[in-house]
């Protein structure tokens, strides 16, 4: 698979009420940042779950803290 157009570099965020957790799969480069230094500050909140060679990443949040 080649290299993704601006046009799939997505942020979908995923949250629904009857799930504990929510999840963000980003291309952002700044938003990337920000969860990644959030997970590092609150570990039992935020995790990366998925990161690809693309450069995508999916973030899960849990929603019961």
């Amino acid at each position: 698979m080649g290299k993704p157009s601006k046009y799939e570099k997505e942020t979908i965020v995923n949250f629904n009420e009857g799930e504990k957790e929510a999840s963000i799969y980003t291309f952002n480069a700044d938003l990337k940042r920000r969860l990644a230094e959030f997970s590092k500050k609150y570990p039992l909140l935020c995790r990366l779950e998925k990161s690809t060679p693309e450069g995508s990443v999916t973030y899960v949040l849990d929603k019961e803290h």
